[in-house]
């Protein structure tokens, strides 16, 4: 029988999430080949045979987590099943998720986004921006039904919401002292998504007639 090749996608998989560690505890500048080779144990000749140069393994990391993170916002947000307030819980409980798995993830963006960095300097306008303009479409739909606060600005929300869904997941450190417990522990990803579900409720959702807390 001949003997599979090896998987090619799982080698990339490795490097790129190594990758997404060593540029969000170093940045773009500080991180070289050299060190990213050697976190996976390859030769830096090696890593080259994957990624032209540092440039594309970075643009690599982006494009990657603008489709799995992105693309669950876009999901979430386009989805037409069920109710605004069914859909915003959905979309809160698979992003927090996401993140929850991903440990370097959240730091790397904001680090990223803070910095105006390589990736989104040269194309926010193609990958970054789609995902909030969705967001902020489903928030204008939602007020315009009824279930969301008319008074609040969409475009607000979604500054807002930057915070509140990422930098718990990007100040590990912080939370583990504060809270006594590591923010990437499945037991803690599961109270952050019941948590940021209560408290997105309470901001957002219009008040029902006769009933003191949102619907």
């Amino acid at each position: 029988m001949t003997q599979s090749a090896p998987n090619s996608t799982s080698r990339r998989d490795l490097i790129l999430e190594a990758a997404t560690r060593l540029f969000a505890e170093r940045g773009y500048e500080g991180a070289s080949m050299a060190d990213l080779a050697e976190s996976v144990g390859l030769r830096k000749a090696s890593l080259f045979h994957h990624f032209a140069s540092k440039d594309a393994l970075y643009n690599a990391v982006f494009e990657r987590l603008v489709t799995n993170l992105g693309g669950l916002i876009i999901e979430a947000s386009s989805s037409t099943e069920g109710s605004f307030v069914e859909r915003l819980d959905r979309m809160t409980d698979s992003f927090v998720s996401a993140l929850g798995v991903q440990v370097a993830a959240s730091r790397l963006i904001l680090r990223e986004l803070m910095d105006w960095g390589p990736f989104v300097r040269v194309r926010f306008g193609e990958t970054w921006l789609p995902v909030l303009k969705a967001a902020e479409r489903f928030f204008e739909e939602g007020q315009r039904e009824g279930t969301f606060l008319a008074e609040l600005s969409p475009r607000h929300i979604i500054l807002s919401g930057l915070s509140l869904y990422m930098t718990t997941f990007a100040i590990g450190g912080v939370v583990e002292q504060f809270a006594g417990i590591d923010p990437f522990e499945p037991a803690f990803v599961e109270e952050r998504k019941a948590q940021l579900r209560v408290q997105l409720h309470a901001m957002l959702l219009r008040k029902q007639p006769g009933n003191s807390s949102p619907s």
